[in-house]
């Protein structure tokens, strides 16, 4: 009879059935009631084994010499010796027996199958009284873990609580790649397979299953492969759910049936994607599919660039027909050239936006907006122009908004821009609508066009200003200026009243300790000065006169 196998499953659900009244106390009486026996049945068994050895050492014994003597028969009856060495035990009985008759071994061979006989019956004996004994300590290893576990502290704690710890014990990634991605899985599987109770909680928790999802495209999963991958995928959106959650698209899209499956499961849970990030550039095809989708909690979309296997129109085609709460934004970069009038698009959709970094590039032919653009919870604004162009680069984008909040502005204009020419007066309404620019930074990547008045004429309008930076811009200040920024033998106020760091790169110029400066600082006589001076860079000669203020300071 085969031992019957305990499920602990169904041990665990029956003592917790016979045990719902019981008290702790008792509970620990009925665990030591179970060690007690389960030690009587060990030593029964430990009794039963030592007495069945040596019966079964003896039936092999048996076994051999009967073999051998039928051996010994057979190589008498050629009347040849055999011409190997046997076993000690056979050698010994095949010298006694040489030179006996053939009747008196057959009565040997008898008496020996006679003992194997009667040592296997001894042995079948002990096996059915061993095997129900084993049986039971079986089923009472089963039902003291059982007891334990119905006891056990972790068991007392509440789910919500327990639930919370298992939050805990999922490892933060401080940034996002496959092995933090991977890491995230093996906590939340492990935790879900200590125990069927663990693991009910844990497949209930959908906070358990919001981490950092990596889904790869991969043309070398056969079929099982493929299908055991979707299936793990399925499990794991069905445990997250309603929770959004960020997902990495990792290879290309290849064109096989396990690409076209993976696609439709990425889509089925678009609604939920809080952030969605390409590692590579991605097919128009791929992206115009989920621009069909709904992206109700995407917060951050990450698209390095687009492979184009059908022709782009324009980069609205690309971002701002993916039908998504675009107003959600708070955070928006761009990478690459956009024309103004574009970002000016995008930028109306996302009136929320808080800190902004855009690249200038071309531009087009539509019609410049007829109304100033209102952002009015923008923070930080980062403008990068860059291209061929001779339009003023505030008539081409600032000239349009209104940023009452605005406090960090940095502008930067790529050398390329050799040809173009710093037009005040609309940088001037820009700075009227914004008031309140504590943080001004201006490089000029040693670009010609930037001049001395265009920079007085913006730090008169720039009332809160308290760091300045002019990075690479030999032509922006002078010994007027510099002087401007100074206090005066005669109080005059300087011309930016409230400065408290100004920080300046250029070329040519030794470095000065910015504790001796006299540029103005609020409530002081002296604010920090930072120069830098990098090597292999020409172009600003400075003129005696500058030397000498700059000695003096």
């Amino acid at each position: 009879m085969a031992a019957a196998r305990f499920s602990m499953q169904a041990t665990l659900a029956q003592q917790a059935e016979r045990t719902r009244d019981l008290s702790p106390i008792e509970m620990q009486h009925l665990i030591a009631k179970c060690d007690s026996n389960l030690a009587s049945l060990q030593n029964d068994i430990v009794s039963l084994e030592s007495r069945l050895a040596p019966l079964v050492t003896l039936r092999d014994r048996e076994r051999a010499i009967c073999a051998g003597l039928r051996y010994v028969i057979m190589t008498t009856s050629t009347s040849t010796r055999p011409r190997f060495s046997m076993r000690t035990i056979l050698a010994q009985r095949a010298a006694r027996t040489r030179e006996s008759l053939a009747v008196q071994m057959e009565q040997l061979i008898a008496k020996s199958d006679s003992r194997v006989i009667s040592l296997q019956n001894d042995i079948v004996f002990l096996e059915s009284q061993l095997e129900p004994l084993i049986e039971l300590r079986h089923c009472e290893r089963a039902i003291s873990a059982a007891l334990r576990y119905l006891i056990a502290p972790i068991r007392l704690l509440p789910t919500e609580l327990l639930g919370e710890i298992f939050v805990l014990t999922i490892r933060k990634p401080e940034n996002h790649n496959s092995h933090v991605c991977s890491l995230h899985v093996q906590d939340a599987f492990r935790i879900s397979h200590v125990c069927h109770h663990w693991r009910q909680i844990a497949n209930a928790l959908p906070q358990l299953w919001t981490g950092p999802l990596e889904v790869a495209f991969s043309e070398q999963l056969d079929n099982e492969k493929a299908e055991t991958y979707l299936g793990v995928l399925q499990g794991w959106f069905a445990r997250s759910e309603p929770l959004p959650i960020p997902i990495f698209i990792d290879n290309s899209v290849w064109p096989t049936k396990f690409s076209s499956r993976l696609t439709e499961e990425l889509l089925r849970v678009a609604h939920r994607m809080q952030l969605l990030s390409f590692y590579s550039a991605v097919s128009d095809s791929l992206l115009q599919r989920f621009a069909d989708s709904r992206f109700d909690f995407l917060e951050e979309l990450h698209l390095p660039g687009v492979s184009a296997d059908a022709p782009v129109r324009s980069p609205n085609d690309v971002v701002l027909h993916i039908p998504m709460p675009w107003t959600q934004l708070t955070d928006i970069t761009v990478l690459h050239p956009v024309p103004s009038e574009d970002l000016l698009d995008v930028f109306a959709q996302c009136k929320n936006v808080v800190k902004a970094a855009v690249v200038l590039g071309w531009s087009t032919d539509s019609p410049q907006p007829s109304v100033v653009l209102a952002l009015d919870h923008l923070r930080i604004l980062h403008v990068r122009w860059f291209g061929w162009t001779n339009l003023a680069p505030d008539e081409l984008f600032l000239d349009y908004l209104h940023a009452p909040a605005l406090d960090t502005l940095h502008l930067c204009f790529q050398r390329t821009l050799s040809g173009m020419d710093w037009v005040g007066g609309p940088f001037t309404a820009f700075q009227l609508r914004s008031p309140n620019i504590t943080k001004l930074k201006i490089m000029g990547n040693n670009t010609t066009g930037l001049s001395p008045d265009a920079l007085r004429a913006a730090l008169q309008h720039a009332p809160s200003l308290t760091h300045l930076t002019i990075d690479d811009c030999p032509d922006f200040i002078d010994d007027a200026l510099l002087s401007a920024l100074c206090h005066a033998d005669n109080y005059e106020l300087p011309l930016v009243p409230h400065l408290q760091s100004y920080a300046r790169t250029y070329d040519c110029v030794a470095v000065v300790d910015g504790r001796r400066t006299g540029v103005a600082l609020e409530g002081a006589h002296s604010c920090p000065l930072e120069t830098d001076t990098p090597g292999g860079r020409w172009g600003f000669e400075a003129s005696a006169q500058f030397r000498d203020t700059m000695e003096k300071l």
